[in-house]
Formats: structure tokens, C-alpha cells, sequence
């Protein structure tokens, strides 16, 4: 369901799966008995409400507890909503006792949802435990009531909030090359991955322009990793600067990039690079200690893997370099391969 997705502020790599599957267990142990002891009494009702919401965390321990480690959007929606609608048909089944329950739920409700969608939800179950209590409860009950329930869902907006801050932080810092601030192998993989699809979708081709900084070694060797270091950060920002805003750019380990050209043929990319390699020399390090780089294109055919992808822009590179460096060389694909052909077919 794309709607609970965008609803939600986290994908299925954000939510803490660990955490999850003990939260599951836990509701699991907690839940089910009180499930079991309503349809023992004939609460029908409350065997519904908690019966249902056992049934949903089955669901999610199931999910969550497989090697993938996954649990789909839909299904913790399923879960959240059930759980705020049993909190309120106890509170009205349980005078008195099933109040309690709001708490777990307000909890439940920042953890999962996050902070914003969370404070949503958390107000819409306050507001209908206050008026679910409000028959039978006294002025000064639904005034301690209403103040407690403020106060933890001012403490749980504020934690959820930080949490979700901290790991949208650490998601970032696990994409990008520290030292360069462009994307790293990680990021790269994903970014092939959707691109594949989207070529095979839509049918529109893409390029890869791998790079090889001629004679990196050097620079260490003369000038000090100092200077290397800042060689590297100037290229990475040169190339960001230069490339459209729907290309991407990787640091592949060491003095390799890549740039990953949505929409773009063998042509484009190869004018890119000369773009590039053409203006480099004009940069303020590149004068100092006049190196070049090499590149080498692939574009994306319709059989492609993102290792095959991958492997022939490699190719390309490596004879750029045996041909003398300093020079952009083209591993074009068949052209009924090439996933263009798709999109003019």
C-alpha cells in the first residue's frame, strides 16, 4: 500500500526489526490470555477487539521473525489501529479497569508511527478515552487523566522524535563515503537496482561513467595524504557541481568514482565525461600537481544485471588506461539489447 507508506516516516529498512520482534513476542504473551479469558466469558465484543489484535501480532512475529527480517507497511497499520480501537472498547466494556490500556497503546503509537503520525493518532485515542470516561468518571479523575495522558504524549513525541532523527542520521551516514560526501558501494547498489527496474518498467536507458584518477598514487607519494585527501574531496565536489542534478555520484573505494546517468545514452555520457575530464585540469589542485583521470561508459541494456552493468563500464575504464589514460572510452551495448530499444519500439 503506497499511501502507508508515505503516511509512515520511516521505509521497511527504518523500522528497528530487533525491537519489533520482542515488542511482538511481549504483546503476544500479553494480549492472547486476555483474548482466551473474554471468549471463556462471552465477551464478545472484547474477543473481537483483542482476539483480532492477537491474530495481527501473530501476523507480525511471523514476519519479523523470518531470516529476511521484513514486516509490510499495511500490516503494522492493521495492528496500530486494531490496538487503539481494543483500548477503547475496553475502557467502555471495563469500567474502570480498561483505561489502563491507553498507556501501552500511546507507546505503541510514537514507536511505530513515528513522532508526527504518532501524535496524530495519540490525540485521536485521548480524545476518545476522555469521552468514553467522561459518563461514569468524576471532574477531578478526568482532570488527573487528561493531564497524565498530555504528559506522556508530550514525553512520547519528544523520544520518538529523537529516535527517528537519530537512525534517519544513521541511514544517511551508512550511504555516504566520509571522507567525499558522495554515495558509497551501499548506496550504489540500491541506486541499480531501482534503476534497472525503472528501465525495465518504462523502458528508458541509463549510463554508468567509471573513473580512475591517473597516477593517484603519486600525489601521496610527492605531496602527502594530506594532499591526496583533499585531492579527492575537490574532485568528488568538481564532479557534483558539473553533473545534472538527476545524476548521481559514487566514490568506489579508493581514487575510483562512478556516475550513474539516468535517461542517458552511451553519447550523453561520453559528452559528460569529456565535459569533465576536458575542464579538470582548470581546477585549482589539478594545476598544482597536473593530473588527469580516465573513464570508462557502459549504457544499460535490457538483460542487464547491476554487476553485468557494472562490469563492462569497468572494462571500458580498463582500456582507457591501457590506451595511454587521460581519455574516455565507450563499451556500447547491441542495439537489440540496449534498453532504449525497448522505449522506441
Amino acid at each position: 500500500m503506497v499511501w502507508a507508506k508515505r503516511m509512515f516516516h520511516w521505509t521497511s529498512d527504518g523500522i528497528d526489526i530487533r525491537a519489533l520482534r520482542w515488542i511482538s513476542l511481549t504483546g503476544l504473551v500479553i494480549v492472547a490470555p486476555f483474548a482466551i479469558i473474554h471468549g471463556l466469558r462471552g465477551e464478545w465484543l472484547l474477543l473481537a477487539s483483542t482476539g483480532g489484535f492477537t491474530l495481527v501480532l501473530i501476523v507480525v512475529a511471523w514476519q519479523v521473525w523470518k531470516p529476511a527480517g521484513r514486516i509490510a507497511p499495511n500490516t503494522l497499520l492493521a495492528g496500530v489501529a486494531l490496538a487503539n480501537i481494543s483500548t477503547v472498547i475496553a475502557a467502555i466494556q471495563v469500567p474502570g479497569g480498561g483505561i489502563y490500556w491507553c498507556f501501552a497503546a500511546t507507546g505503541g503509537n510514537g514507536f511505530v508511527l513515528g513522532p508526527r503520525v504518532g501524535l496524530i493518532f495519540n490525540s485521536t485515542l485521548g480524545l476518545a478515552m476522555l469521552a468514553t470516561v467522561s459518563t461514569s468518571a468524576e471532574t477531578g479523575e478526568l482532570v488527573r487523566f487528561g493531564a497524565s495522558f498530555i504528559l506522556l504524549s508530550t514525553f512520547v513525541y519528544i523520544f520518538s522524535m529523537r529516535v527517528h532523527q537519530k537512525q534517519h542520521e544513521l541511514q544517511r551516514l551508512t550511504q555516504i563515503d566520509p571522507l567525499t560526501g558522495v554515495g558509497n558501494r551501499r548506496s550504489l547498489e540500491k541506486a541499480l537496482q531501482s534503476e534497472l527496474a525503472k528501465a525495465r518498467r518504462y523502458g528508458y536507458t541509463a549510463s554508468l561513467v567509471s573513473i580512475d584518477l591517473d597516477h593517484f598514487k603519486a600525489i601521496n607519494d610527492t605531496h602527502g595524504h594530506a594532499m591526496g585527501d583533499r585531492f579527492l574531496i575537490d574532485f568528488a565536489h568538481m564532479v557534483e557541481n558539473r553533473v545534472r542534478d538527476s545524476d548521481l555520484v559514487f566514490r568506489m573505494g579508493g581514487e575510483e568514482f562512478l556516475i550513474l546517468a539516468p535517461a542517458t545514452s552511451a553519447a550523453g555520457a561520453y559528452e559528460l565525461a569529456e565535459d569533465l575530464r576536458t575542464g579538470m585540469p582548470s581546477t585549482p589542485l589539478a594545476e598544482l600537481t597536473g593530473h588527469t583521470f580516465s573513464a570508462g561508459i557502459s549504457e544499460l541494456r535490457l538483460d542487464d544485471t547491476a554487476a553485468g552493468w557494472l562490469s563492462r563500464a569497468d572494462q571500458a575504464l580498463y582500456r582507457a588506461k591501457e590506451s595511454g589514460r587521460n581519455r574516455v572510452t565507450m563499451n556500447l551495448p547491441s542495439d537489440n539489447t540496449s534498453a532504449a530499444a525497448l522505449g522506441n519500439a
